[in-house]
């Protein structure tokens, strides 16, 4: 059993689907759209999904998880058992990280790059990638692959829209 939209249902086979581009909708008995899927989704038993949230394709969400009002889960997302999303979230896609000869590297928030306990903008790690390798000891062969790493990165973040920091509010 889930509940969607504050609907408690056996299955969202049980809700009205309506076609949208690449996904579908579900709509309760009285025709409100509770919720948004593209793509193949698995959602797990006793959780609860909140009106007017979107999940990606090919995402799953565990069992007794709680995602709130509103919120967007990103294609190819994985949402763990027991888990809770507050309403108006935004998972947009997950997260990328390497496993590195020394420390992982990976994208920490938009326009930031993480690895080891450095927290650095995309520019930083473009001009510095390099010489931070060779301070912590990278062979020349670790430093190419760890500069790969860090090209990699920001594609995928252009990709994604996450290669520039969002703008205080």
């Amino acid at each position: 059993m889930i509940t969607v939209g504050g609907i408690v249902i056996e299955s969202v086979k049980k809700l009205k689907k309506t076609w949208k581009k690449d996904g579908h909708q579900y709509t309760s008995p009285d025709g409100k759209i509770i919720i948004s899927i593209y793509g193949d989704v698995t959602i797990g038993s006793n959780s609860s999904i909140g009106d007017g949230s979107s999940i990606g394709s090919n995402s799953s969400i565990g069992s007794n998880s709680s995602i709130g009002s509103g919120s967007s889960i990103g294609n190819h997302s994985s949402i763990g058992d027991g888990s809770s999303i507050g309403n108006d979230y935004e998972l947009p896609v997950p997260p990328l990280w390497f496993s590195g000869p020394q420390y992982p590297i990976g994208y920490h928030s938009p326009g930031m790059i993480a690895s080891g306990c450095i927290i650095k903008p995309v520019s930083w790690w473009l001009e510095n990638i390099r010489r931070c390798a060779e301070e912590y000891h990278y062979s020349p062969e670790e430093i190419d692959e760890y500069e790969w790493r860090v090209k990699v990165l920001v594609d995928w973040m252009k990709r994604h829209e996450l290669y520039k920091a969002k703008k205080e509010e």
